[in-house]
């Protein structure tokens, strides 16, 4: 095993190793900070750079109040990458019927660049208002865990719940031989999002303003027959 000593320090990973496969640095934010969609994006590279044939795999865990499109994720294809997802995308489950172990994204792509970034879309699950009424909630987000090797590691071995356990960046990892774990730049990221189901709110908004114009036009075209009712126009005579 190329890994011989983790420590957590700050939310961020450190390593030291027993070979020079390459050395990882990367970077992680969500944009925007807020709203129901935000993006992960993760800015990877290598310096030096890794050992040919050297692939990149990253596990995103994602909790129980986010989750990932299927269809979005594998219409991704910056930089060959191939990514797996097995989250639940229906918009009708409520966040607390998701499995946690089974939400995660995982990413696998050849390690062909230095310096390249990967962009994943995410969604918010719609957060209830609560008995205080407040109008965002806070969520909080671990960073990815990156890892690099010259062998090929599956969706299967690397998941949350498989006995490489990963639940948070501040938890020790166990990885296979010839792998090492690159050091994720940040902490825990947090994300505000809008308390309340919006989809109903909008509903309600749009049923409201197609009721109130169709009231409108009923209102102005009942004024206008009982105009016309007591006041008919009137014919010019024609003249001889």
């Amino acid at each position: 095993m190329l890994v011989d000593e983790a420590e957590s320090s700050h939310g961020a990973i450190s390593h030291k190793t027993s070979d020079n496969l390459c050395a990882i640095a990367s970077s992680f934010q969500l944009e925007p900070s807020y709203g129901y969609h935000p993006i992960a994006k993760v800015s990877i590279s290598a310096v030096p750079p890794c050992a040919r044939g050297s692939h990149l795999y990253m596990i995103l865990p994602l909790s129980t109040d986010l989750f990932a499109d299927p269809y979005e994720l594998a219409r991704l294809d910056h930089h060959g990458a191939l990514v797996y997802v097995n989250p639940y995308p229906d918009l009708e489950v409520p966040a607390n019927d998701v499995k946690a172990k089974e939400h995660a994204v995982f990413v696998s792509c050849p390690l062909k660049h230095d310096n390249f970034s990967i962009d994943i879309p995410l969604h918010m699950r719609y957060q209830p208002a609560g008995p205080s009424g407040q109008s965002h909630v806070n969520i909080t987000i671990p960073p990815p865990l990156i890892l690099v090797s010259q062998d090929s590691l599956t969706f299967a071995n690397l998941l949350p719940g498989t006995q490489h356990t990963y639940t948070s960046i501040d938890q020790p990892v166990n990885v296979p031989p010839n792998t090492i774990i690159a050091a994720v730049v940040g902490t825990n990221t947090m994300i505000s999002v809008p308390a309340g189901n919006i989809r109903d709110a909008l509903f309600i908004a749009i049923s409201t303003l197609a009721l109130a114009l169709l009231s409108s036009a009923y209102i102005a075209y009942t004024a206008y027959m009982a105009y016309y009712a007591h006041h008919p126009p009137t014919r010019a005579k024609k003249q001889a």
